[in-house]
């Protein structure tokens, strides 16, 4: 019997706590990866199961973590760095854009954040297009040593179809 009970129980009530007692055993040491306890012996040792357990997180550990260490040497911090570019396949385009394009990037900026629109260059936007006649904005932010891009992609007909923000690079101050 798994532990010690009164004698004033009934028989049912000391056969739910011996199953309870059980379950939560088997599950504490299968949770544990300690192998199933027997709880038909009274002599059941409390420190056998967190030896297996050290041992078995130490084997863990030492196969982990250099495997990721690894890793990342090999690879870097480019594992880390969105590397597509938004503008791939686009040139500058110094052409007179559309009035819809022009209405719709401005739009744009008036509804950035304070802190964005404070941060604007003097000439904030520059403009793009690719040999399928779409056409790109695209928006530079420095905040805090950060530089943001804002770029906007239009389709032929000047129908905005896409908005990717994301952080380029750092600047000294």
């Amino acid at each position: 019997m798994c532990g010690k009970l009164s004698r004033s129980k009934t028989k049912k009530e000391r056969q739910i706590h011996e199953t309870s007692i059980r379950t939560l055993h088997y599950i504490a040491s299968v949770y544990l990866g300690c192998g199933v306890f027997d709880c038909g012996s009274e002599q059941m040792n409390p420190i056998e199961p967190m030896k297996r357990l050290t041992k078995t997180s130490t084997q863990h550990f030492w196969l982990v973590v250099p495997t990721l260490l690894i890793a990342f040497a090999l690879a870097g911090c480019a594992v880390f760095i969105h590397h597509s570019d938004p503008l791939a396949g686009f040139s500058s385009d110094f052409k007179i854009l559309d009035q819809v394009i022009v209405n719709d990037y401005q739009h744009y900026i008036h509804n950035l954040s304070p802190l964005e629109e404070r941060n604007l260059g003097p000439y904030p936007a520059d403009f793009y297009e690719d040999e399928t006649g779409q056409h790109a904005v695209e928006i530079k932010i420095g905040i805090n040593g950060t530089v943001w891009r804002h770029v906007l992609i239009y389709d032929k007909d000047n129908k905005r179809i896409k908005t990717i923000k994301y952080a380029s690079g750092n600047y000294g101050s």
